[in-house]
Formats: structure tokens, C-alpha cells, sequence
């Protein structure tokens, strides 16, 4: 296998222990090996464009390297060349492993690409393999001014390809690529496939479990308490939350023991409610469970408190007051369907949505309805 380096520039730690969390998570779906180092002298730069000096940071990388080695993670990829390579972050959850292993693997195509042919290939006059024209692909000069503002402000008149990324790998370029495809490899989304499962599970028996991952510590759940008890960092606890049920074990173990372990190692609790959503929204990462349907009308039951919905809480108010699709919740509120797809599998989950057979109203009609009802309250 292939192997890549790439350096982190703009993220607190926090943030590039998450997307490394999730890159080792998804080495069966990448078709190369990535490892950081402590330094530029690499084969791809990851920055936070959002980041206090990110935007400047990203201008001084496309002064001295082409735009092919640079991944720019934002909240806003207008602001960014749709010929470049865009990580698109979102508010409150990590970026998916399906989203992450596909960016990663196109990189890697163009890295060998661009590798193979850098000595003679012209970007004006493509080579008849190359099916698309990559990002820049072996440009090594340092670009003028004009190209690096195009990059950033005005795409449209670049002289790089305008074959949009999401397009690249649908022919393959003249390095094939022989590993499983996302399809094989990318886990449905059911309570069999993550650590959701089995903390509704234990939230079911009411068993107290002790959860082990080998590359981290203990998970402790007592859903007799609604707690559970963890002394890893959020890295290591958002990879039980993306880690295939075959790398745990789980033991359950008494009350008297699991209290004996808690008080040896003077763990404290935290609410198993609100790992129960987060593990949820991170497993989904914007996916629908699998086999439910988003033309299906639904209501939503009382909402009790709930740690981590705080986001939601429009979605919340208008589906507790007007069914409807979930199509129909994310045009109304003009919210994009993976936002809304987050908030149902937590709330249907949990046992807070009714189906409903009735025709949904007019969008008009429910649209100034809502308003004049949240602005009431």
C-alpha cells in the first residue's frame, strides 16, 4: 500500500485528533496509508480556512506548492475554488468516514498520478490517460498573484480544469486503484453496526457493561444510573462511537463489581443520555437510518430535555406542531436534509416519532403558521 504524508495547520487539538480518529477508522476504505508528521516537508496540507489565521495560511501554501497538495476544511466551500479539495465541516459533528475515506482516496490518485507524469505532462495539452483534468495537477511553479486570487475568489476564471471533484474519480486516471470499493465498505446505518446499539440495548436490560476497545480505555455504562464512566480523551471516546461492534468486547459485570471499579479507579459519571445522542448524530454523520424513508409523513411526541438536540430545537417545534416529510421539514425551514435527517434518528431512536397516514398540510399555509407560532412563544 501506498503511503502519504500530511500535516495539520489551524486545528486545535482537539479537531485533528477527530479527523485522525476517523482516518485509522477508516483504513479499509482507503486505497493509501496517511500518516501525520510535525511539519510541512509532506504530501498534502490540511487547513482550517475557518481558523483565525487560516485564510492567510492557505494563501502562503498556494504560494509554494501546487493545488493538488492542499485540503481546505471549511464551513463555507463557496469560498474556496470547486477545483480545489474541500472537507466541508460541520457545526456540531466531525466529518463522516464515508465523506473523509472518498476526499482521501481521490487525493491519492492525483498524488500518483502527478508523480508518474510530473516530468513531461503539460497541463495546457492533457495526456490521453488522464481522463478528467485534475486540480493543478503538476504545476509545481509557485502560482502569480492571479492564480492564487482565482483559487480563492473568482473560479471561474482559472486556468485549471473545471471538472468539479465530485466528478474525478468516475473514470479512472492511469494509476488504477484495486481496493474495495465504499460500497463494500461503508456500514449501514442500524443499531447492529455502532455503540448506539448497544447503549439502547443496556438502556433496554438495564445491565451494567463494561465496554473495551484495544486501543483505549474502559467504557463503563450503568443505564440503571443513566451514566457512564470514561477516562480517555474525546478522541478515544468518538472511537467507540465509529468503531465496528467486532472491535469491542463487552462483559457484563454486577452492580457490586462495576461499583468497586468505579471507586479503585475514582472515575466520575457523566449523563449516558448524552453519549447516547452524540453517538448517534457521529455514527450518522447526516445519513438516514437504513430502511426508513424521508417522504414518509412523521410527527414528533413530547421532546423531553435532551443533551446535545439543542441545535435542533426548530425542527423540534415544527414537527411537534404540523406533519410532515422530512423533505418537506428541511424546504420549510430551509435546512439541509442531512441536519434534519440527524435530529429523526435521534428522536426516532428514542421513541419520540409517530408516522402519520393523513395528507400533510400546504407548505404555505404550515410555513406562516410555524412562524406565527414561534414567534408567540
Amino acid at each position: 500500500m501506498t503511503r502519504h504524508t500530511l500535516h495539520y495547520l489551524g486545528f486545535e487539538a482537539p479537531q485533528q485528533e477527530a479527523i485522525a480518529a476517523i482516518l485509522d477508522l477508516a483504513e479499509s476504505a482507503l486505497t493509501s496509508e496517511w500518516r501525520s508528521v510535525d511539519n510541512q516537508d509532506c504530501d498534502v496540507l490540511i487547513i482550517n480556512v475557518d481558523s483565525e489565521d487560516g485564510a492567510h495560511q492557505y494563501q502562503a501554501a498556494l504560494r509554494s506548492r501546487p493545488l493538488y497538495q492542499l485540503v481546505a476544511v471549511t464551513e463555507e466551500p463557496s469560498k474556496i475554488s470547486p477545483n480545489a479539495w474541500i472537507l466541508t465541516k460541520k457545526p456540531h459533528a466531525p466529518p463522516s468516514l464515508k465523506e473523509l475515506a472518498t476526499l482521501f482516496n481521490e487525493v491519492a490518485i492525483v498524488l500518483a498520478e502527478a508523480a508518474q507524469n510530473a516530468p513531461s505532462l503539460n497541463i495546457d495539452e492533457p495526456t490521453p490517460t488522464a481522463s478528467v483534468d485534475a486540480p493543478n495537477m503538476t504545476d509545481t511553479r509557485a502560482p502569480t498573484t492571479a492564480e492564487e486570487d482565482a483559487a480563492i475568489v473568482e473560479p471561474e476564471e482559472t486556468a485549471i480544469a473545471t471538472a468539479n471533484l465530485a466528478d474525478m474519480i468516475e473514470e479512472p486516471l492511469a494509476t488504477p486503484v484495486t481496493a474495495p470499493t465504499l460500497a463494500e465498505t461503508h456500514r449501514p446505518l442500524t443499531p447492529q453496526q455502532y455503540l448506539f446499539g448497544l447503549l439502547l440495548r443496556s438502556k433496554q436490560d438495564q445491565n451494567r457493561r463494561l465496554i473495551k476497545l484495544s486501543t483505549a480505555p474502559a467504557l463503563y455504562v450503568s443505564a440503571a444510573d443513566n451514566s457512564y464512566y470514561f477516562d480517555g480523551s474525546q478522541a478515544e471516546l468518538l472511537g467507540y462511537m465509529l468503531a465496528q461492534p467486532q472491535d469491542w468486547t463487552e462483559t457484563i459485570i454486577t452492580k457490586a463489581k462495576f461499583n468497586k471499579i468505579v471507586k479503585n479507579q475514582q472515575l466520575s459519571a457523566h449523563p449516558l443520555d448524552a453519549l447516547l445522542v452524540e453517538a448517534i448524530l457521529k455514527a450518522a454523520g447526516g445519513r438516514l437510518l437504513e430502511g426508513h424513508q424521508p417522504e414518509q409523513k412523521i410527527q414528533i411526541k413530547p421532546l423531553p430535555p435532551l443533551p446535545g438536540l439543542e441545535p435542533y430545537q426548530t425542527i423540534a417545534h415544527l414537527l411537534a406542531q404540523h406533519p410532515m416529510s422530512l423533505y418537506e421539514a428541511a424546504e420549510t425551514l430551509h435546512l439541509p436534509l442531512a441536519h434534519v435527517f440527524d435530529f429523526y434518528n435521534v428522536c426516532t431512536l428514542l421513541g419520540h416519532i409517530d408516522t402519520v397516514t393523513s395528507p400533510a398540510p400546504e407548505k404555505t399555509s404550515v410555513l406562516g403558521h410555524f412562524l406565527k407560532a414561534l414567534f408567540r412563544q
